[in-house]
Parts: C-alpha cells; sequence; structure tokens
C-alpha cells in the first residue's frame, strides 16, 4: 500500500496497453493465469480453450 488516496492521481498498470485494449489484454491474462495454474476442473478446461481462440 502506497499510504495515499489514488482517487485523483490514478495507478500505475502492471500491464500497460491502450485503453480501447484493455479489457480484451485483462480477459487473456486471466486466462493465461488459469492456465499456468493447472489442474483439470471443468473451468480450467475451458479457460484453455477459451484461450487458445483469443491468442
Amino acid at each position: 500500500m502506497s499510504g495515499t488516496n489514488w482517487e485523483l492521481v490514478g495507478v500505475t498498470p502492471d500491464i500497460a496497453v491502450p485503453a480501447s485494449e484493455a479489457l480484451d489484454r485483462a480477459y487473456r491474462e486471466a486466462l493465461a493465469e488459469l492456465d499456468r495454474r493447472g489442474g483439470d476442473a471443468p473451468s480450467v478446461t475451458e479457460a484453455r480453450a477459451a484461450l487458445l481462440q483469443v491468442r
């Protein structure tokens, strides 16, 4: 925590992308994280299939 008020300042993103690409990039990153965590749960299998479609 920075101990400051971010409301008027904003935050520095972990991954810098244009605003128009932010949602798509966040979606891909979320799917990739599920894939990295592994497992064979149906949700992970579904995430892997979706990740192949968006890469």
